[in-house]
């Protein structure tokens, strides 16, 4: 068994001061560890096929809102100029969309008559009409033209069967532009399949929130509506299904843990190009573990590396790299432990303490790894790590240790 991994690059790439970009040398340094990229940025695609040409590179676009801006780029093409050239060259970037959208009614209206606006990101965030044919034209010669510059495939995000009516989202349902009511759920579900319809081709497109409920975090609804979108999709990532943040992740019930274990277990196809991330919260060892408990020989895990998870990352690609052989039945549960039996090794979640971790096989050169708590890291018997970065500190190991980072 083998676990394959990506690295999103370009999805959280920032401009200073706000972010970092990483530069050439740093790319390129990063690239033979992994086995699939994610990026919106041209640059990075020369760099990764410099020294792997046969990479996987995914493009980033956000298929459910355009991004309000009031500075776009003057020195970059709106969508249509650069459509009325045809299509070629660098396509516009986010904040060039918005004046063009609007001229040809693509953001949706809420029931007042404004704008559907975004509650989170700073309320950048537009929300679009997926019918609106000018639309589908632009994402379609979009798609054609990344697959053409040298992109694998198109990383489709916030491609979801449910309205995103949640208040930390939109907070309301947008009104369908052909009834003149309010969006239903099935309504949207549908006319997301008809643009994916549209759009594909013969592209690979792997879509993130095929299965988000509309009203949680978590991924533990999901309906008729999500399996048949997830059918139009080559493969999807399960985004951070045991929460964003700390309270959430604490809020959560045991009987929602094992329903969102039961969802991924489910949209783990394995003709399709499954992808799970690791944690959006600070406790890497539960969600690596929670993951086993429901992982597909077929499936592959995502890193998102860079200002969020500098100090896990080697941790986590230590984890990926180790061999725990095949799996040798589905999870167990005794209790509030959840338990998972592989060749070299048992995982184990106790849900009642937030506690994870790894019990090896007598298997020389693994390294054995626990968390306690939810913020704390601890790293016992460590044999494949050399060196764990935390706030303030840095601890070199040349042997078998264990390091408390609290």
């Amino acid at each position: 068994m083998k676990i394959e991994q990506g690295l999103s690059i370009g999805y959280w790439k920032k401009d200073p001061p706000n972010g970092i970009i990483w530069t050439e040398e740093e790319i390129k340094e990063m690239v033979p560890r992994y086995d699939r990229f994610l990026t919106r940025y041209d640059p990075d695609v020369g760099w990764i096929r410099e020294v792997k040409p046969e990479a996987f590179i995914m493009f980033y676009r956000n298929f459910e809102s355009v991004s309000y801006h009031d500075a776009p780029n003057p020195d970059k093409p709106t969508p249509q100029a650069w459509l009325d050239a045809g299509a070629t060259g660098e396509p516009p970037p986010f904040g060039n969309e918005w004046t063009d959208f609007v001229a040809n009614d693509v953001p949706l209206h809420n029931e007042a008559g404004g704008y559907m606006i975004s509650k989170g990101f700073n309320g950048v965030l537009r929300m679009n009409d997926p019918v609106n044919q000018w639309y589908r034209d632009y994402v379609k010669k979009l798609i054609e033209n990344r697959i053409a510059y040298g992109y694998s495939a198109i990383f489709a995000d916030v491609l979801r069967a449910f309205l995103p009516t949640a208040e930390w989202w939109y907070g309301e349902a947008p009104v369908n532009p052909r009834t003149g009511q309010l969006y239903t759920d099935e309504e949207w579900a549908k006319d997301l399949r008809d643009l994916v319809d549209y759009v594909k081709g013969d592209v690979v497109i792997v879509s993130n929130g095929c299965p988000q409920a509309n009203g949680d975090f978590g991924y533990d609804k999901h309906s008729v509506n999500s399996d048949l979108l997830a059918d139009k999709l080559d493969g999807q990532m399960i985004e951070g299904p045991w929460g964003w943040t700390e309270s959430d992740f604490m809020s959560r019930s045991q009987a929602t843990y094992q329903s969102n274990l039961e969802l991924i277990k489910h949209f783990m196809k394995p003709d399709k190009l499954n992808d799970l991330t690791n944690p959006n919260i600070g406790n890497l060892m539960f969600s690596f573990c929670s993951h086993m408990l429901v992982f597909d020989p077929d499936a592959w895990v995502s890193i998102k590396y860079g200002e969020w998870y500098q100090t896990e990352t080697k941790v986590w690609q230590d984890l990926v790299n180790a061999d725990y052989g095949e799996p040798m039945e589905d999870y167990q549960i005794n209790g509030s432990v959840f338990s998972r039996e592989f060749d070299n090794a048992i995982f184990k979640v106790d849900y009642s303490t937030r506690e994870a971790g790894i019990e090896l096989k007598e298997v020389e050169g693994l390294a054995v790894i626990t968390n306690s708590g939810t913020t704390n890291l601890k790293i016992t018997q460590v044999v494949t790590v050399t060196k764990i970065v935390v706030p303030g500190e840095t601890m070199e190991l040349d042997g078998n240790y264990t390091v408390e980072c609290e």
